[in-house]
């Protein structure tokens, strides 16, 4: 809807993967939305972090082979999750399921960061 975007800055749609900045990625995870994207941080000491959105709602999502109760299209939400936890294993990176209750006593607390 426009007025949800109507701000006086510019801004790029961006549909696909893309790389933003070195180490810095939009992978595109299909399912939840048809353009649904997840965030793909490649970080010096930390290693690859990968910010999951909508496209994984809990651990029981991928222990379960189960896509999120609130999709647009199961298959894809399927595919895209399968996309996520195949690159957490090729890259040992680590899956940020942000809507996973317990994930958020495993983080860092603000003011804390990862590098």
């Amino acid at each position: 809807l426009k007025h949800q975007f109507d701000y006086p800055f510019e801004y790029e749609l961006i549909e696909g993967d893309r790389e933003l900045l070195p180490g810095v990625s939009l992978i595109f995870t299909p399912g939840h939305t048809p353009g649904s994207q997840s965030m793909v941080l490649d970080l010096p000491e930390t290693g690859t972090v990968i910010l999951t959105g909508d496209a994984v709602y809990s651990l029981e999502n991928i222990e379960r082979s189960l896509p999120a109760v609130i999709t647009c299209d199961p298959g894809q939400a399927m595919l895209s999750m399968n996309r996520l936890t195949q690159l957490a294993k090729r890259e040992h990176g680590r899956l940020f399921i942000t809507h996973e209750p317990d994930i958020w006593k495993s983080l860092l607390p603000s003011p804390h960061c990862y590098h």
